[in-house]
């Protein structure tokens, strides 16, 4: 599902075979239908035809660069040449205005594809059917204008992915048969978004294309439950639309797996550590490896489980040129089959493939994180541990984590346990400097950097990180105060602050706890501790602090250390 264009569930989603992968096959050659669909009051440019075509297919000739960035070449780099997806690109004009189909659109999809099958007599549709079940594999069509999402019938929703089997269910149509296949599955997708945009053809595209392959949804199909869902690494949820729906991701190492184009190294834990070396998605030496968890056997025989990890590397180049970062990616899968067989993977609360974090307070999926994060204990969190019953302990331990942009690959250390570093780290007494303005500090400490975060607890239990302080860097020397804006509505409430320091592994920290309103007041300046070689701080003339050094005209004061003084920025 992917903004813009809304995916439904579906209630005959392809049932996986025994191991948990597709039975659609994935290999030779696959031909799809497209259609173009003008209205009598709003129609394509006159090149939109041939520029979807190219989009799709590549451009006419053979020189060097033709077919980059197609969404044919897309599933040749993702299968590794296994897959040969050949678009077949139709336009049709229909004699009624867009408003007309704004209700029960879909009761009319049968004269979309009998005039597509009339204006174009080669498009053959019992060419559409790879695994010959006599359904149409899917007709993707897209629309003139911009996506259509104010309608009656929710399976009228213009912007989505339409089971039409089901959807003979609940309203009054019949079974639609063209050269002998019937219509099984099929795609709507808008020329523009909502605010007058262009939709990149290639990602929405891609995403319908791994439909028809079997690849559920990655995204949440239930907005008013969250689940945790990849957003930009998979091109089955938002990453679609990168770029504008220019460059979908590659497939994950999870949908490459179900589509059978890769096959894991399994891995087990030990307690030797083990270095661990994964070359990136895209290129020639790419590996994955896959852990899995020792859980319980399953007894529910009608509904296989499995879970374990899927390590694999990615880096900002290709198709991943669009995606925020480079670096290690852990897939955190967690299979039972009907999830898979209903289209609801990340949905109604469940997370059942999704990256885990390596920085669950900011969202960052990749290792080392934005922050410097580099390693993974499970005592700190529970991102690499099984949801399920497990036979025995299970405590993976990542260490030294690191990426090579150069080399594009990822190295890491997996073990079960690691000697983390003795580091003493005190926190000061938190003082009211100002106006809804808490100061807090600490003492220095012989680490690399100090990680801070200061948060509130919540009635959801989950915290809520307070002036964006979650595991904020700073360095060990002297770098040792944060200045904090509290919201009126938290300066009554609970508030916590952890400093962590760090020496290549994170040592046992210092938490303190307060309360705004209770704090006591800052008599001066010299209330607040620096230590002698603590980089300078600087204060308003009447001794609030300063984020920063002061660019503004005015008088100031400056501490170091001990030594506070009068300084005019002019």
């Amino acid at each position: 599902m992917f903004a813009a264009t809304v995916i439904l569930a579906l209630a005959n989603w392809p049932v996986p075979a025994a191991d948990g992968r597709t039975q659609f096959p994935t290999t030779g050659v696959l031909r799809i239908p497209v259609v173009l669909v003008d209205f009598a009051d709003m129609r394509f440019p006159w090149d939109y035809q041939s520029r979807v075509n190219m989009a799709l297919n590549g451009y006419p000739g053979d020189f060097p660069g033709a077919d980059e960035f197609t969404a044919a070449q897309y599933f040749k780099t993702c299968s590794g040449g296994r897959l040969d997806v050949r678009f077949e690109v139709a336009h049709i004009t229909l004699p009624k205005v867009s408003s007309y189909f704004d209700k029960g659109g879909n009761r009319l999809l049968g004269e979309f594809l009998e005039l597509a099958a009339a204006k174009d007599p080669a498009l053959d549709f019992a060419r559409f059917d790879a695994d010959q079940d006599g359904m149409l594999d899917t007709v993707i069509f897209i629309y003139a204008g911009e996506s259509r999402t104010n309608t009656d019938y929710w399976f009228a929703d213009w912007s989505h992915h339409v089971d039409y089997t089901t959807l003979m269910e609940r309203v009054d149509c019949g079974p639609i048969s063209l050269h002998g296949k019937l219509l099984d599955r099929c795609a709507l997708i808008p020329q523009q978004f909502t605010d007058g945009s262009p939709v990149g053809i290639v990602g929405p595209v891609c995403h319908e294309v791994c439909h028809v392959l079997g690849v559920p949804d990655m995204a949440t199909l239930s907005p008013t439950i969250p689940s945790r869902t990849p957003g930009v690494w998979s091109v089955m949820d938002t990453g679609c639309l990168n770029a504008g729906g220019h460059c979908p991701p590659l497939m994950s190492a999870y949908e490459r797996w179900y589509c059978r184009w890769l096959e894991p190294e399994d891995i087990s834990l030990s307690d030797e550590p083990q270095r661990l070396v994964l070359p990136s998605a895209g290129t020639e030496r790419n590996r994955v490896l896959r852990l899995e968890f020792p859980i319980e056997k399953d007894t529910i025989s009608e509904n296989p489980q499995r879970e374990y990890l899927l390590l694999e590397s990615r880096t900002q180049q290709g198709w991943d040129r669009e995606l925020p970062g480079e670096g290690l990616l852990v897939w955190h899968v967690l299979y039972n089959q009907s999830s898979w067989e209903y289209n609801v993977v990340n949905t109604y609360g469940n997370s059942r493939v999704s990256p885990a974090y390596s920085d669950v307070g900011n969202c960052d999926a990749l290792w080392p994180s934005e922050r410097g994060i580099s390693w993974y204990l499970p005592e700190m969190s529970d991102e690499l541990l099984p949801r399920l019953k497990y036979r025995e302990p299970f405590h993976p331990v990542l260490t030294d984590v690191r990426y090579d942009a150069l080399r594009r690959e990822a190295t890491a250390i997996l073990s079960t346990a690691c000697e983390r570093p003795e580091i003493p780290v005190r926190l000061n007494e938190a003082l009211i400097t100002g106006h809804r303005q808490v100061t807090v500090s600490w003492q220095p400490c012989e680490a690399d950097t100090v990680f801070v975060s200061i948060w509130a607890e919540q009635n959801s239990g989950k915290p809520r990180y307070v002036d964006g302080c979650c595991n904020e860097v700073h360095t060990a020397a002297g770098d040792t105060l944060r200045v904090l804006k509290v919201p009126e509505d938290l300066w009554e409430a609970e508030h916590y602050v952890s400093v962590t320091p760090v020496r290549r592994l994170p040592a046992e920290g210092d938490t303190l706890r307060f309360i705004p309103k209770e704090l006591n007041y800052a008599s001066s300046i010299e209330d607040i501790a620096l230590p002698a070689d603590a980089i300078p701080q600087y204060y308003t003339i009447t001794g609030l602090p300063l984020r920063e050094r002061p660019t503004e005209p005015g008088l100031y004061l400056r501490r170091t250390g001990r030594r506070t003084e009068k300084i005019f920025i002019h």
